[in-house]
């Protein structure tokens, strides 16, 4: 970082905003990072079926509160994600919705209740069950403040919206 970088103007919207009080590069990369900070909770429920790295990964997240779990393919991204909205739930009293790619609502329903975890799909934006599944292009339907917390499944899905 150098000193003498200062930023003398801000870019909104493609824009440039011209007023801007001047900030020096370093202490504008600091108010952006998010890392540091816990903004959740101890996990109450750590299923047995969990692999050990897998059981790792949740209770971070869970600690952290907002947090993204990028394991590759065939790691256990479902159940990981299950058990954390479970977590959620029980913390929280709210349910947690899980947003999907339109193909994999019903397999995560299949998932869950292999593990017995209580989850239903919803494509109108009822919550009927502690852990509602929708597809991306049915979140419209649904509203925030009914749930404690939200899956993104799927995440490079997101690109196309």
């Amino acid at each position: 970082m150098h000193d003498n970088v200062r930023l003398r103007a801000f870019v909104s919207g493609g824009r440039q905003v011209t007023g801007a009080p001047a900030l020096d590069y370093g202490t504008f990369i600091e108010r952006k990072t998010q890392l540091d900070g816990d903004h959740g909770f101890d996990p109450a429920w750590m299923p047995d079926f969990l692999f050990p790295f897998q059981r790792s990964l949740v209770e971070w997240a869970t600690r952290k509160g907002r947090a993204a779990i990028f394991a590759d393919c065939g790691l256990g991204k479902t159940p990981m994600q299950l058990v954390w909205a479970e977590n959620v739930r029980r913390h929280t009293g709210k349910p947690v919705l899980i947003l999907t790619p339109l193909a994999v609502s019903y397999q995560t329903v299949e998932e869950a209740r292999k593990f017995g975890i209580d989850a239903a799909v919803s494509r109108d934006g009822t919550a009927d069950a502690p852990i509602v599944i929708t597809n991306y292009e049915r979140l419209h339907y649904f509203q925030p403040d009914t749930f404690g917390g939200v899956v993104c499944d799927e995440s490079s899905a997101i690109k196309t919206f």
